[in-house]
């Protein structure tokens, strides 16, 4: 059966994981889909983030990361696990950004490199960006920290430097009701921490109900 590649790199200490984040992240076949809110997209402001705008850009045409931002973002992630053509169980994200004037993706597919003991993150709907991820669980939260990337060109694959690379840090938590919260931060030597989002989301169904709910309520 295919199984989630979280499952691979984190072993037993994924049982450490409260337990909606085990249940989400030990995701076996099929397709599930969430819906929620950013409630803050965010770009550094001053000379950082007019030197990040032109990288976030580009990345936009990969439909990997947006230089927008914004408050109360409706958002929606579609998890998946399928094999690749080599024979490899991969988890696809996809994530998407509902700004008030525009659409934004964010692709990813991992698969288990057991070789390095990390989780290998193809970015982009082309998968041109290769990230190392570093997965742990600390107090019942599942967090990320992206590691060495490489850049496909062509049949090059080229080494990002770690001055021009963007580090990710991604946090998810177990929220009251079914639903989870999410953190994620960009974070450059040169730019420092110049690009993330925050907010909940839930499983479409009753936890997307009652998440609602709690927001008419609010």
């Amino acid at each position: 059966m295919n199984r989630s590649p979280f499952i691979d790199a984190l072993g037993q200490d994924l049982d450490r994981a409260s337990s909606g984040v085990k249940q989400h992240f030990s995701q076996s076949e099929g397709v599930h889909l969430y819906r929620g809110t950013m409630r803050n997209v965010w770009r550094r402001d001053g000379w950082q983030g007019l030197l990040a705008r032109p990288f976030l850009w580009l990345g936009s045409l990969s439909d990997n990361l947006f230089p927008e931002t914004g408050t109360d973002v409706p958002f929606e992630l579609e998890n998946s696990i399928s094999d690749l053509p080599d024979g490899r169980t991969a988890m696809r994200w996809s994530r998407t950004f509902y700004f008030k004037h525009i659409t934004r993706r964010f692709y990813a597919c991992m698969v288990f490199d057991a070789e390095k003991g990390v989780i290998v993150d193809l970015l982009g709907k082309d998968g041109k960006l290769e990230v190392e991820l570093c997965p742990r669980i600390e107090h019942g939260s599942l967090c990320i920290t992206s590691r060495r990337q490489w850049m496909k060109l062509g049949p090059l694959q080229l080494r990002v430097p770690p001055w021009f690379a963007g580090e990710a840090h991604v946090r998810e938590w177990d929220e009251p009701g079914g639903t989870f919260g999410i953190s994620v931060t960009i974070h450059n030597p040169l730019l420092g921490p110049f690009f993330g989002y925050q907010g909940t989301f839930a499983e479409a169904g009753q936890a997307w109900d009652n998440l609602k709910a709690g927001r008419a309520t609010a």
